[in-house]
């Protein structure tokens, strides 16, 4: 432990406060994963469904820990180079990645569609969709990704989706190489670094989402590119400059990556407490600032080319309010009121957010009436959000059945979709969720009086993920930038439980026999 934190009460005190909030959370969520699996139904209609699945999810678990613990004794974790482990792991996220955007097929649809349709109309000088009352104008934040595509169509031209797929797998690949980094900075521990990058590798929910034209996966790699910059800062002073930049692009291509923005944020502050230096503080304000000032800009520039107004869009409380409701799909899930107050009201942001708050008000008044009804109700928005196993990596890309939709797949990648590979597939990914959750877990109660606020802020924007969706509009897929943030404490997390099993039961023995 660093005695120059240490010696600081207000920095022992966040530590305890943080690793206590960390600790119950995602004990929380290791917990509900060891019981309960969320599904979707074979016709990828988007209504989720929970069910209690004990057995299989423990018992993949418990085969994984097995392999562990044997690696652990037979020394292979200090026998594996690190340097060829991370170019595996790197060449194995881009092969795989590929080869899933050639097979699948994808095509954009719902916002996705919209997106792509918009770029298409700019190429050729055409900015309706920017006009008052129009998706851009009612969702102006997804300007930063379309902007993005549109480049990759001035470069690619028709065959910009593919382009931008496979530029999301180079991405994933780039996000996984710093979240390896990131737990070698953090822990130092040998067994964790090559752990960690094994395990980076069973991330599949990041290479199935990588079929998405949208920001889901550029924004995450951006996010965690900044963690890693701010974190390491101390000694690289470069790295305050990069982390601006970073997080900087990383709210362009998608606005939620102000909860890394936060959780970064609040490190610098408490580092900037201890050490009694300036220079993290200011970073953390030029990191709001730089995201204030590319999203401004970008809606400025937008509005001197098209003539139309872009700063009267959906307000946050809209998104909160229809986070608190009930919905056709799952609690606090899309519901389509944002949607139809935006038009009822005619755009107007103050109305709109007057209509928001009194929704917001009525939905408090009833969690407080009925406590029973408000433990369902975040009870199963959380777990249905948290639980699914691929984070509806699966559901983004499948063909739509129902209208008919065939894309001429391989006999193997149907049955990845619709037939009992299907199952196998959920399977395993529902044994490594449990296994980053419950490695997660472990590794913040076995070393709950150690964890330094640095080692505590992957958790931290964790903990911000789950707060904010809690509150707002909830997904699956929107979980997917905060699950690859439990990696790196399920490897160190891992590693401590094969040593303590190690001394349990004298397995160090083994290498020397």
């Amino acid at each position: 432990m660093d005695e120059i934190y240490e010696k600081n009460k207000i920095y022992r005190g966040a530590r305890a406060f943080f690793g206590f909030m960390c600790a119950a959370v995602i004990g929380c969520m290791a917990a509900a994963s060891a019981v309960l699996t969320v599904y979707y139904p074979p016709d990828y209609s988007e209504v989720p469904f929970i069910e209690v699945s004990v057995f299989p999810a423990l018992a993949g678990t418990a085969v994984l820990l097995l392999c562990a613990v044997l690696a652990y004794g037979f020394g292979l974790f200090k026998q594996l180079n690190i340097k060829h482990l991370t170019c595996f792991m790197a060449a194995f996220a881009v092969i795989f990645g590929a080869l899933w955007v050639v097979f699948a097929k994808d095509t954009p649809g719902s916002d996705m569609a919209l997106v792509c349709e918009n770029a298409e109309k700019m190429a050729a000088g055409d900015f309706s969709m920017l006009r008052p009352l129009a998706y851009f104008s009612q969702f102006p934040f997804q300007l930063g990704i379309g902007t993005v595509i549109f480049i990759f169509m001035l470069i690619f031209g028709e065959n910009y989706q593919l382009a931008f797929q496979l530029a999301n797998v180079f991405c994933a690949a780039v996000m996984l190489y710093y979240l390896a980094h990131i737990t070698d900075l953090l822990f130092k521990s040998r067994g964790a670094s090559v752990l960690v990058r094994l395990l980076l590798m069973l991330c599949t929910p990041v290479f199935l989402c990588c079929t998405l034209l949208y920001g889901n996966i550029i924004s995450p790699m951006f996010c965690v590119m900044a963690l890693f910059y701010a974190l390491g800062a101390s000694s690289k002073k470069h790295g305050y400059l990069l982390a601006v930049i970073c997080m900087a692009f990383g709210y362009l291509c998608k606005p939620n990556a102000l909860i890394f923005a936060i959780g970064i944020a609040i490190y610098l502050v408490f580092q900037a407490i201890a050490r009694r230096k300036v220079l993290p503080v200011a970073t953390a304000v030029c990191i709001f600032a730089a995201m204030w000032l590319s999203g401004e800009g970008m809606l400025n520039i937008y509005e001197n080319v098209s003539g139309y107004d872009l700063h009267s869009g959906m307000p946050k409380t809209a998104w909160i309010a229809m986070g608190l409701q009930e919905g056709p799909l799952a609690p606090g899930w899309f519901n389509s009121y944002t949607d139809s107050i935006y038009i009822a009201n005619g755009g107007d942001e103050a109305e709109i957010s007057a209509e928001a708050m009194s929704s917001i008000k009525s939905s408090v008044k009833n969690f407080v009436q009925s406590p029973d009804y408000t433990l369902r109700f975040f009870g199963q928005k959380a777990i249905i959000q948290w639980c699914e196993p691929t984070y509806s990596g699966f559901w983004v890309s499948a063909p739509d059945v129902v209208h008919g939709e065939d894309r001429g797949l391989r006999a193997i990648i149907t049955l990845l979709y619709f037939g009992q590979l299907h199952d196998i597939a959920v399977f395993l990914m529902d044994t490594v969720q449990l296994l980053f959750y419950g490695g997660a877990a472990y590794c913040i109660w076995r070393n709950f009086k150690r964890l330094t606020i640095a080692q505590l802020t992957p958790a931290i924007i964790i903990l911000g993920g789950v707060a904010y969706h809690l509150l707002s509009e909830s997904k699956c897929l929107y979980a997917l930038p905060y699950y690859v943030l439990f990696v790196p404490y399920a490897a160190f997390g891992i590693y401590t439980l094969c040593g303590d099993i190690g001394k349990r039961f004298k397995i160090s023995q083994w290498r020397k026999k």
